[in-house]
């Protein structure tokens, strides 16, 4: 292997900045939530997978696919399922949800959850806070769907 890499002029340790370039972009990716940088991530791993593994030219092309499956795997079954999800509510909590989760927030129905200046709504096993304008009607258990949110509070009307 470090013979091809000698042939080539590449060295062991500039191959390793590329996994350490599809990283930084992933961990980047975790703060702008745009899939342009994962999916650049992926073919700089999927690339630097290949590269390692010194196929031959003719397989190098089954090969680079195999790393971006498992790439992309990895990716939708890990990253952006949990770690990205994990992270997010880590650091920024409710008030962080790019303008595309809100959206997607809006519409979904729950459950009221205690009254008065204390009334949240479940959904999805989380609790958000509801806007003071929106409180009135509603009791305990009460079943409720989002019609707006803005900065970690959410406007309900009934079911």
């Amino acid at each position: 292997m470090m013979e091809m890499l000698a042939d080539v002029g590449l060295s062991a340790d500039f191959l390793h900045w590329f996994l350490a370039g599809a990283l930084t972009l992933l961990v980047i990716d975790i703060f702008t939530c745009t899939e342009f940088l994962s999916y650049a991530s992926l073919a700089i791993f999927a690339a630097w997978g290949t590269w390692m593994t010194g196929a031959p030219l003719q397989w190098s092309v089954l090969v680079f696919i195999i790393y971006a499956a498992l790439g992309v795997a990895f990716y939708y079954l890990c990253w952006a399922k949990i770690v990205r999800p994990w992270v997010m509510k880590l650091c920024f909590g409710h008030s962080s949800l790019s303008r595309e989760a809100a959206e997607a927030l809006v519409g979904q129905t729950g459950t009221v959850i205690g009254e008065g200046e204390e009334m949240y709504l479940r959904v999805l096993d989380e609790l958000w806070a509801v806007d003071e304008s929106c409180r009135a009607g509603f009791a305990n258990g009460d079943r409720a769907r989002i019609t707006a949110y803005d900065r970690g509070v959410v406007c309900i009307e009934k079911v």
